[in-house]
């Protein structure tokens, strides 16, 4: 997902850096097929932890996929999203991180021209109503 227009308003307007290497990197951009694992990926430290990465994922659909109910800081009500790149194995993943708070991946998930963020603070449980 090399793009010389895209690396370059990045590097504008947030002042990135861009790595070959993944636990490097302060953004990640993949889609939902070829994602690192999230054990790959920069996670901050206990002094700095927002030096960690944001992972962003082109996904196919937020109307496909695991229906999820969200909650945290920010959220007023409880939220369900729908995503079909966010599966069983990346909330694994990320709850496995989210054990070393305030360490871990802000996720920001794009499907065309909609996207939504989801932070490490934010709770993410299978929706049992579906």
């Amino acid at each position: 997902m090399r793009n010389k227009d895209l690396f370059a308003s990045l590097r504008f307007h947030n002042g990135i850096r861009f790595s070959d290497e993944c636990d490097h990197a302060d953004f990640v951009i993949c889609n939902e097929i070829d994602r690192p694992a999230l054990e790959e990926l920069k996670q901050g430290s206990e002094r700095y932890p927002e030096d960690s990465c944001t992972l962003i994922i082109q996904c196919q659909s937020f109307y496909r996929g695991i229906v999820y109910n969200t909650s945290g800081p920010g959220i007023d009500k409880n939220r369900k999203v729908r995503c079909s790149g966010f599966n069983g194995t990346l909330l694994h993943q990320r709850k496995k991180l989210n054990q070393r708070f305030p360490l871990g991946i802000d996720l920001i998930l794009v499907s065309g021209s909609e996207f939504f963020c989801i932070p490490r603070t934010t709770d993410l449980v299978l929706d049992e109503d579906i």
